[in-house]
This record gives structure tokens, sequence and C-alpha cells, in this order.
């Protein structure tokens, strides 16, 4: 009885009730709930056959499945992506609008009836115009530019120096030692310097030419066998160029001029001490951490925790002292300080 029922109903609606084919009256769509009607009520392949017959009459109503009779979904439809660079084109840097003709193209891509022009960002809200101030000057009641304000010492205010506030006398130049002027180099090193870089230019293209040799199939090992086996088969060149690369170092030591570097005057008894005497406590220091290092390297996770507390336990005397020698040191400098050029005249 249903199969008869949903023949019927797919009948009517294909247009098959009336006996005369050649006046046949327009097909009319059926509705999702009719079609859910005969998925239920028919044979799957029953159902298909109706469903192609539906597809071919345009019976089948927009938005069904002409498979299983199920609407269809419904596309996604993803937003278009913002152009951030639309936003913010007629602000200036401080986010007011900038003066002049706009163009009337409206872009609101972020939907919040604003143009982006005038938004520093999605969602911003919108720049205003810059506020005039009275008089056409930068303060209210000025008439023009805002005055500089005045350096200390200058028009009644501090007076000048170090400790009023105005310009700082500038240090004395360093004294710099004198260079002498440079030697030129005897031809003969020159030549040896020339043909010892064409010895080198030639040594890394024949290598470069074996290296090639081998392919692009080549793996690191056989790059490294065909190197070994260069430098053994040009070992007395390769011997030849270290020789004349020290002479050519010693050549040029010989060549440099010498610096006069002078007399350097020793410090003062009291700072030597003092400096000695941090520099003992540097190397005590020093001996430790090198014993603690050497200390953790076998040992476990729990014996180096200890060792570790222990250290930093046995070091808080020693670091105490390291910081009482350096203010030592510091006075010490300080009592002994040279004035006028802040050197000596010997």
């Amino acid at each position: 009885m249903k199969k008869l029922l949903g023949f019927l109903l797919a009948a009517t609606f294909l247009g098959l009730s009336s006996l005369s084919f050649a006046e046949s009256p327009p097909v009319k769509k059926m509705t999702p709930e009719q079609i859910a009607i005969l998925a239920r009520t028919m044979k799957p392949d029953e159902f298909k056959q109706l469903m192609d017959a539906l597809k071919q009459v345009g019976g089948l109503p927009d938005g069904v499945d002409a498979t299983t009779g199920k609407p269809k979904p419904k596309p996604e439809v993803k937003p278009a992506p913002i152009d951030k660079t639309q936003y913010g084109l007629w602000l200036d840097k401080e986010g007011y609008v900038i003066p002049g003709p706009k163009i009337k193209n409206y872009i609101d891509q972020d939907r919040d009836g604003t143009d982006d022009r005038f938004q520093a960002r999605p969602g911003a809200p919108a720049g205003k115009p810059r506020p005039e101030k009275p008089d056409g000057g930068d303060k209210p009641g000025t008439g023009g530019p805002d005055p500089k304000p005045e350096k200390p010492g200058q028009g009644g205010g501090k007076p000048g120096g170090q400790l009023g506030g105005g310009e700082r006398p500038k240090p004395p130049a360093p004294i710099r030692p004198t260079l002498p002027p440079k030697k030129p180099l005897p031809e003969e090193l020159k030549t040896k310097m020339d043909s010892y870089k064409e010895t080198q230019d030639v040594l890394r293209g024949e290598l470069k030419a074996k290296i090639e040799a081998l392919g692009d199939d080549a793996t690191r090992e056989d790059v490294k066998k065909a190197a070994e086996a260069f430098k053994a088969d040009n070992q007395d060149r390769i011997d030849a160029q270290i020789a004349v690369a020290k002479e050519i170092h010693e050549s040029l030591k010989a060549n440099r001029p010498k610096h006069d570097k002078g007399d350097r005057p020793e410090p003062p008894a009291a700072v030597k001490e003092k400096a000695d005497a941090m520099k003992d406590i540097h190397q005590l220091l020093g001996k430790a951490r090198h014993d603690l290092h050497q200390a953790l390297k076998n040992a476990s996770k729990e014996e180096r925790e200890a060792m570790i507390a222990a250290f930093r336990e046995a070091q808080k005397d020693h670091h105490q002292q390291l910081k009482q020698a350096k203010k030592a040191l510091r006075e010490a400098i300080r009592d002994n300080a040279q004035t006028g050029d802040r050197r000596s005249e010997d």
C-alpha cells in the first residue's frame, strides 16, 4: 500500500496523471517534505530511479541531493581577507585626519560603518580633524610659535658651570703616541708574495677539479678520500708553500716599523700593593672554580648539588675579601691621582 501511494504521489508531480501525452501539464516541483516521505516508504533502488526521473523532468526542489533525497549542505561562505594596508591612509602620525580632498569611493572591510582609511586599525574609532589653535599660534594667546626653552645659565637662570647646570668644560685631549712612518716593502718580498699566491691558486684549482670530477652523487667520505689523496700526491709542493709562508711572515715582521712606547711610569707602592692583593684573591677564586669543575665531572646528581652548595658557602668570605680589595685599590688610585695634564713629567 505504501509503495502504491509513493508511485501515485510521484506520478502526480511528474505529470503522468493525464492520459493525453500530447498536452502534459507543467511539472510541479516536489517539496523536501514530500521527498522525505518517498525516501521512507520506497525501496532504495526504486527511490533512486524515481529521483533520476524527477531530476530529468525538473521535479526535484532546489537544494536536495538526487541520490539521498536529503537537503544539500549549504556551502560555507568565508569572508574575504582584510587588506590592512588600507587602514589609516588618511591619518597622520598622530591619528588626525590629513586635510585635503578625498576620493568618494567607500571602503569598509570590517563592516563597522566607517571608512577604513579613517581608522588606524579594524574596529577602531574614526580619526578626527586636528583642532585649530586660537590666534594662529602654537599656544593659545601667543600669536606665534612656541618660544624655545632657555639653556641653564642663560636669561637669569642658574649660573653656568658644572654645578650650576651649564655647559661642562671639555676634558683635555688624550695624549696619543706618534706612529712611525710605514716602510715600503722590498721588491724581493713583493715578488715572493706574488709567487706564493699564484701557487696557492693553482693548488686550489687542482683540488677543486678533483672534487668536481667525483660528480654530484659523491658522499662526504668520497670527498675526504679525494682530498687526502691529493694531499699525498702534492705533499712536496704543500711543504714548500708552508716554508715560503713562514719566510714571508718573518720578512713582514722584520719590516715593521718599531714603535717607541716610551718608559711607562711605575705605579706608586701603595697602589701596587693593593693591586697585588686583589690579583691574589682573583687567582684563589679561579683555582677554586677549576677544582670544582674537575670534581663535578664524575659526580652523581646528588653529589653535584651538595658540592655546588658547599662551594658557594665556602666562597662567600673570598668574595667579600675581593670586594674590599677592589674598594681599597680604588681609594689608593684616587689618593695618588695626578692633576694637570694627568701624566707625570717623566
